[in-house]
């Protein structure tokens, strides 16, 4: 019995031995690009998984009827392409290996005029089917929604247990009096030196739990919900642009602890540029407008580059000035209206070498399988791209390549 079992072992290990050596082994690779600079130079190797003799050639048509080769990236630009137009391509993958292939079809990079252009969609026909409209991504910029308000907490020594700089604060969208002991607590930031304590909440919140570092513990550092004080539980709602502080009062209120409630000028962004381009040598207004109508409630605005060698911006005003291509971040920091807390939000700031929009590694059709056997060896992509209706202007565009990878 002892024989066989070992017999066994030694015929599964020379089985697993001989199975690494046979089959192919399976490695990363970045996405290999099959064309450089401003020319479409094809290769007739691709580096997708194990894949190698995998060729490609590209054609291009304005009326999908007469089609010519592409030679150049002047052959896969376009220019002139009126609303509900466009302009179709047929690139054709063909297989050489004798083994089956898994490849993708990507446009290198595509620049795109900002000024009196039309807007940019890439379909697909086939081998499957989709569409994206790119022309919000190249629109000059995006605004973005505050989702949070900011809530106050002004503490005193003259409460029992309201000591020290450990405040806490729970918040929910129903009744917290009986799960604010088992809720999620977040440590509220202390303005400066003061009394006072702020954090930023959803704004759909609308109850809140106030607790201090030490409360609900027992000798053993574990909750213990037997011990009410102190603590508070708010019922009350708050509006995106209104803040308010709690202040603690010598009170109780069913074992808890009381507050009153006033209302401040907060720090609270209603509306920011999440991001936005600017080509070198241009500027672009980035600042924002005080006002519960506008785009922030506070005292004041600062703007900040996280990079001068892409964009400079004027910390008071809010210029942006493209100094060369790039992306890079602006902060941008409110003040609060009533004390000296502050909110501070990031904007992604792309600055292009020209007056134009670049999208790079744009993927045309994914993961297709493209198969050994002579005669079924060949895939045709059937893509195109498109002004959509509705533009006001001809669209025109410049793609540097396009490349198969993973």
């Amino acid at each position: 019995m002892k024989k066989s079992k070992a017999a066994l072992v030694v015929l599964l290990t020379a089985a697993l031995i001989l199975s690494a050596v046979s089959v192919p082994t399976f490695s990363w690779f970045t996405r290999p690009r099959a064309q450089t600079g401003n020319s479409v130079t094809y290769s007739d190797t691709v580096n997708a998984y194990n894949a190698y003799h995998v060729t490609m050639t590209t054609q291009a048509s304005a009326d999908n009827t007469t089609y010519s080769d592409v030679t150049d990236s002047a052959g896969l630009s376009g220019s002139g392409i009126g609303a509900e137009s466009r302009k179709y391509y047929r690139t054709v993958i063909t297989n050489e290996s004798g083994t089956t292939q898994n490849v993708s079809l990507y446009i290198s990079k595509i620049s795109i005029p900002t000024a009196n252009n039309g807007n940019f969609c890439l379909g697909v026909n086939g081998p499957t089917r989709s569409f994206r409209d790119y022309t919000a991504l190249s629109a000059p910029n995006h605004m973005a929604e505050g989702n949070v308000k900011r809530v106050y907490l002004e503490t005193t020594n003259n409460v029992q247990g309201w000591q020290g700089n450990d405040f806490y604060v729970c918040w929910g969208t129903r009744d917290l009096g009986t799960i604010g002991s088992t809720g999620t607590y977040y440590h509220m930031s202390q303005i400066d030196n003061t009394k006072f304590f702020y954090a930023d909440i959803p704004d759909y919140t609308t109850n809140l739990f106030f607790s201090v570092a030490n409360w609900g513990t027992n000798n053993n550092g574990s909750p213990d919900y037997s011990q009410r004080t102190p603590q508070w539980t708010n019922l009350g709602t708050l509006s995106k642009t209104q803040a308010k502080v709690y202040k603690v009062i010598n009170e109780q209120d069913n074992g808890n602890t009381k507050v009153q409630a006033y209302d401040v000028t907060g720090a609270c962004f209603l509306s920011y540029y999440s991001d936005f381009f600017v080509a070198a040598g241009n500027t672009f207004d980035a600042s924002l407008t005080a006002g519960a109508a506008n785009n922030y409630v506070g005292s004041g605005a600062w703007y900040y580059s996280s990079d001068t060698s892409v964009f400079t911006v004027n910390e008071t005003t809010g210029v942006v000035s493209g100094v060369a291509a790039g992306t890079a971040t602006l902060y941008t920091k409110i003040k609060g209206g009533s004390y000296n807390d502050y909110k501070q939000v990031e904007t992604r700031v792309t600055v292009t070498g020209g007056s134009n929009y670049e999208f790079s590694d744009i993927a045309v059709a994914k993961n297709m399988e493209i198969p050994a056997e002579e005669g079924k060896n060949t895939v045709v992509v059937n893509w195109y791209i498109m002004n959509p209706k509705g533009s006001q202007n001809n669209l025109s565009y410049t793609i540097d390549g396009i490349y198969l990878g993973l």
